[in-house]
């Protein structure tokens, strides 16, 4: 566990200067030892080409090693894949898999894309119960864009609630997305 930490202290310049190559070596050391957790960082950092290039087929396999251990971001990422088809064959169904595993542990980003996936009917059948209680779990964690989507979802939904509405688009506000700024002034324009 220590190896990852120093690992993440490179990858993020936490308390010394940002160096990927160092990053890497440590996040290597850990993943020797089979801690998911620095398998999940080592494949963040070949997806995103960070410190080495860009290697999709090593960030899956780094991915799905973590994943199959139940790293619940490693399980997010996996599904992300999927989702948009980078290094794998895109897949709806594939995605949910894996956003539905990762959800279940509490990751609010597979929560939201889950929670998407359902109002849209990607994949899954169409529930927007199923997709509004998504987002309310990811938006409790702070998710900006489910408080978001949540501030919507009042605005025009089944349960509308003005006084809802507002509570999510401000706090999605507050996290910089413009559209929720957008929305709660024209909610005060018209009295809402």
């Amino acid at each position: 566990e220590a190896q990852c930490s120093l690992g993440v202290m490179y990858d993020e310049g936490r308390g010394v200067p940002r160096n990927y190559k160092e990053a890497l070596l440590w996040y290597r050391k850990a993943t020797d030892q089979g801690m998911a957790g620095a398998q999940c960082r080592m494949g963040i950092m070949y997806f995103e080409g960070r410190g080495v290039p860009q290697n999709y087929k090593k960030a899956l396999m780094l991915y799905r090693k973590a994943a199959d251990k139940g790293d619940g971001n490693a399980q997010h990422n996996l599904g992300s894949m999927y989702d948009h088809g980078r290094g794998v064959p895109q897949s709806n169904k594939e995605a949910a898999v894996w956003y539905r595993k990762a959800a279940s542990q509490g990751n609010a980003g597979a929560q939201y894309n889950l929670g998407v996936m359902y109002g849209k009917g990607q994949g899954l059948s169409q529930s927007y119960t199923e997709a509004v209680r998504l987002f309310r779990k990811a938006a409790d964690q702070g998710h900006a864009h489910a408080q978001f989507n949540l501030g919507v979802t009042y605005t025009a939904g089944v349960n509308q609630c003005f006084k809802e509405a507002a509570l999510w688009f401000r706090k999605a506000g507050e996290q910089g997305i413009d559209e929720a700024q957008c929305n709660l002034g024209v909610m005060y324009e018209k009295g809402q």
